[in-house]
Parts: structure tokens; C-alpha cells; sequence
């Protein structure tokens, strides 16, 4: 059943990027992978940010509907935030509204509920590649890290994708120290102000980019050594591992 749409929205109109929405999830479950709501809303035709910020959740909504019974799962859990690498609050509401999600879950439950809409799809009989499997693609390269044992230790050593990475030989660094930080809860979000504090700064919002940087440079030397180049998810106010690599 479609759900109601704007009154600047024909049931036609709306019933097309429905239509559109579900061939393209239902390629991107064939193939394994996301994509991010820009793209999703230029793919199905969704070009002005007026009607994105109207008719996106909506056809979702119904997209997720209508093919919920042949995955027993959440085909709109595939559009990601670009920054973020997973759904918007808006997935979750809909999860809780009708698919058995908790409201209130913390980020870890987020994150879970997440993997195993994800791993429904992508292990659906129809669909290629490996099956109990969730690879990453990076451009034209396919990892998958579900083997390797990611952590950090206070030798500055990075382990990630089957490699050790050294952070910082002195162990005296920003980036050092922020990885400290991240890893005492690595599924979190961490605010900078909550990084502040862990290193028991006192935190000045107009200094973010101290702890911006001490990401990047992270990233950088991650990024030398893997050719990964966003394990670290920055903002101007948080900082998290992406989670495609948890």
C-alpha cells in the first residue's frame, strides 16, 4: 500500500520512483553493496533538494514495504549517509514503527539491527557472490575484514586488514592518542568534546580541528599502508570508525 505523498506529487510520479527505487536496490542487494541518498535520489530522478527532502523517506518507506516479504528484511537499509556510511534516523523510525525495532537503541544496536538487514539482502538465494559473506568494495578492489581482528594497542600498533600499522613510533602523538580514545568503545560515536575529555582537555569548540587532524593523519597513514582512506569518519564535531570496517 503506497503511503500518502505530497499534494505536489501525482500517485504516478511517486509510483515511478518507487518503481526506479526498486530496481536499483534490488541491484545494489544483487551485487553486495550501498549507495549513498544522493545518488539514490539523482538515480531515481529526485534532483531538486526540495523534493528530496519531501518524497525521500516516503518512497522507502513503500520500497521497503513491497519487497519486505520476499527478504524478510529491509531493502532500504542499502542507502547510506555518506558520512556516515549507514542509514539516517529516519531507517531506524521506520524499523521501529513496523519491522520489531526497539526505539531508543543505542548506536551498537543501531549497528547490528543494521548488519543483519544488510547480511538478509546480500545473502538472499538469488543474489551472486559468496554467500555468509559481506565483501567491501573500494573502487575496483573487493575486502572483506570479517577475519581480521581489528584493535589497537598502546605500542601505537594498528591491527587492520591482516596488517600491522604503526600510528606513531614516539607514541606521542595526536593521532596516537586519539586512537587510544576511539578503541575504549569502537562502535561509538565519540563527540570531540567526549575526546576532550578523555584526554582531559578542556574543550574550546572553536579548536575542532585539532582533533579533526589528528584523524586525518590517522587516516593518512592507514590509507599509505591499505589504500583505505576513510577508516575514520570525520566531521567538525565527531569522530568514528566507519563502520564498514567493524
Amino acid at each position: 500500500m503506497m503511503s500518502k505523498t505530497n499534494s505536489m506529487i501525482s500517485l504516478e510520479m511517486h509510483k515511478m520512483y518507487v518503481d526506479s527505487a526498486i530496481k536499483i536496490l534490488e541491484e545494489k542487494a544483487r551485487n553486495r553493496a550501498t549507495i549513498y541518498y544522493n545518488d539514490f535520489c539523482s538515480n531515481i530522478g529526485l534532483n531538486s533538494m526540495s523534493l528530496q527532502q519531501r518524497e525521500t523517506a516516503k518512497v522507502l518507506a513503500d520500497v521497503t514495504e513491497s519487497r519486505y516479504n520476499k527478504y524478510n528484511a529491509m531493502i532500504s537499509a542499502l542507502v547510506v549517509s555518506a558520512v556516515t556510511q549507514m542509514p539516517s534516523e529516519k531507517f531506524y523510525n521506520l524499523a521501529a514503527e513496523k519491522y520489531g525495532f526497539t526505539i531508543g537503541a543505542n548506536e551498537r544496536q543501531k549497528l547490528q539491527f543494521w548488519r543483519e538487514q544488510k547480511a538478509k539482502l546480500y545473502n538472499y538465494s538469488g543474489n551472486v557472490g559468496p554467500r555468509n559473506e559481506e565483501p567491501i568494495t573500494y573502487g575496483q578492489t573487493e575486502v572483506n575484514t570479517n577475519n581480521t581482528q581489528l584493535s589497537f594497542d598502546d605500542s601505537s600498533v594498528l591491527h587492520f586488514y591482516n596488517k600491522k600499522i604503526i600510528i606513531s613510533k614516539s607514541r606521542n602523538s595526536s593521532s596516537h592518542d586519539l586512537l587510544l580514545t576511539i578503541f575504549k568503545d569502537k562502535e561509538k560515536v565519540w563527540s570531540y568534546d567526549e575526546v576532550a575529555a578523555d584526554w582531559t582537555d578542556e574543550y574550546d569548540k572553536s579548536k575542532w580541528r585539532r582533533y579533526y587532524n589528528a584523524g586525518y593523519e590517522a587516516n593518512q597513514k592507514i590509507a599509505k599502508e591499505t589504500t583505505i582512506k576513510d577508516f575514520l569518519l570525520l566531521s567538525s564535531k565527531t569522530v568514528n570508525i566507519n563502520p564498514r570496517y567493524l
